[in-house]
């Protein structure tokens, strides 16, 4: 197999199984939301083995921008 074709299959890999969004991308489009029931219901969304990490960082930049500590979870 030539790295052309090691290229092509690697692509059409990628076409059917698209590469999930990091924890950050998740995050920010989690705290531009208004109400916080539109929150929760995308936090729901985010894939479950990096949901804990999203809302850590939610919860970090909600934080950070009432000038408030994070709570210990």
């Amino acid at each position: 197999m030539t790295a052309l074709d090691k290229l092509s299959t690697l692509q059409s890999w990628l076409k059917d199984n698209p590469r999930p969004k990091p924890p950050r991308v998740y995050a920010d489009e989690i705290m531009v939301m208004k109400t916080r029931e539109e929150r929760v219901a995308a936090l729901a969304k985010v894939p479950e083995d990096i949901r804990h990490i999203v809302k850590f960082y939610v919860l970090d930049a909600h934080a950070k921008r009432k000038g408030t500590k994070l709570p210990i979870l």
